[in-house]
């Protein structure tokens, strides 16, 4: 182990020019001006029109690095074209109101788009169990900015959404008002899940998608309501659920303890683990 961890620094050096050099490439295939593309990503232009090779183009400046960011990750995966086209199975941008279109029609505002977490939602169909949820009830804690619930409302569920992050639960709210026909299967709670108790929570300006409510707090904080899983079920009447699709970082040990789990047919769990090498 000693003599493994003297190449460490060696290791760490490598995979970064590797990575940079990868990255170099991927930019060069995503956008048909290179260079200032290159440029713009590295803070050396400010303002700079991109110009995807899909025919997207969009003007990006300091203030939408991070949007543009976020569509040059998700080009990795999908086919991004402007609103006006019409393309059956391609992933549609409004620029202009800074708006994301999914084939399958639901819109969500760019600054709540967190490339990884959409993939996993809308690409890899991590959270698929079944095509058709017809009113059926889904409890969905750890909701982010509504991806999850959009996803199974459009499967016809009804969700029970559950997020204790303020910025997480603004663009939360504001993405339902994007897709009104969706409004009334979606229930939504400013709450964390857990033991029945008021909690504090680090918050900050940017949205967040590995957040946890037992994570250290640090600088601003915020007192938030955090209730059991029976609670939820007992509150909101809930005799027949039928999904729990939970993804809270830490809340998880007090879920499977709480014997309300029993009364769902299925439970999808995201668990984070983390190994201490030492």
């Amino acid at each position: 182990m000693e003599r493994f961890k003297a190449f460490l620094p060696l290791y760490y050096s490598l995979k970064g020019r590797i990575s940079f050099i990868l990255e170099i490439e991927n930019i060069a295939r995503t956008f048909e001006n290179f260079g200032n593309a290159l440029l713009y990503f590295a803070g050396i232009k400010d303002k700079v029109k991109l110009k995807f090779r899909s025919g997207l183009t969009i003007d990006a400046d300091r203030e939408t690095k991070w949007l543009a960011y976020a569509l040059y990750e998700l080009y990795k995966s999908v086919l991004l074209k402007d609103v006006k086209e019409n393309c059956e199975y391609c992933w549609r941008v409004d620029w202009q109101n800074k708006i994301l279109i999914l084939p399958n029609g639901l819109r969500f505002y760019l600054y709540s788009v967190d490339p990884l977490i959409f993939s996993e939602t809308f690409i890899h169909d991590i959270h698929f169990v079944g095509f058709d949820l017809k009113d059926k009830v889904v409890v969905d804690i750890g909701a982010f900015v509504r991806d999850t619930a959009l996803y199974y409302a459009n499967l016809g569920a009804i969700v029970y959404a559950y997020e204790p992050h303020p910025v997480n639960f603004y663009w939360l709210k504001k993405n339902i008002e994007l897709n009104p026909r969706l409004k009334d299967r979606i229930k939504i709670f400013n709450e964390a899940v857990g033991e029945n108790e008021e909690i504090e929570i680090s918050i900050g300006r940017n949205i967040n998608g590995g957040f946890s409510i037992y994570g250290q707090v640090k600088g601003k904080a915020l007192k938030v309501k955090s209730v059991s899983l029976r609670k939820i079920l007992e509150e909101n009447d809930l005799n027949h659920p039928y999904l729990l699709k939970t993804d809270c970082k830490g809340c998880e040990y007090y879920i499977i303890e709480d014997d309300a789990i029993s009364k769902f047919e299925k439970v999808k769990m995201n668990i984070l683990v983390l190994i201490d090498l030492k």
